[in-house]
């Protein structure tokens, strides 16, 4: 392999890792569960956010985010998921 081929795959890797790196960071954050207290009981719920949907709206600056899971369904799976904008705020930074 020449010095030329060699230097064009270090700068497409480093291309790559700058391009993704916000993306991955965004979706790093969140993956992790959270315990929320639900806006229409008034109890504590642990909730989920899909982490690629939160990290790609991020990227494209829609501060749009979607539970993937939470403790209260099935039987509030229709809920307005509110619990979601308190979350928006600390997920942005």
């Amino acid at each position: 392999m020449n010095v030329t081929a060699l230097l064009l795959i270090v700068l497409a890797l480093c291309t790559l890792v700058v391009a993704l790196g916000p993306f991955a960071l965004q979706a790093w954050r969140a993956r992790t569960p959270r315990r929320v207290v639900c806006p229409e009981t008034g109890k504590p719920a642990a909730i989920a956010m899909d982490p690629f949907d939160a990290a790609f709206h991020h990227r494209l600056g829609t501060p749009e985010l979607r539970l993937k899971r939470c403790s209260r369904w099935p039987a509030r799976a229709d809920c307005g998921q509110g619990c979601l904008v308190g979350l928006r705020n600390r997920f942005d930074r």
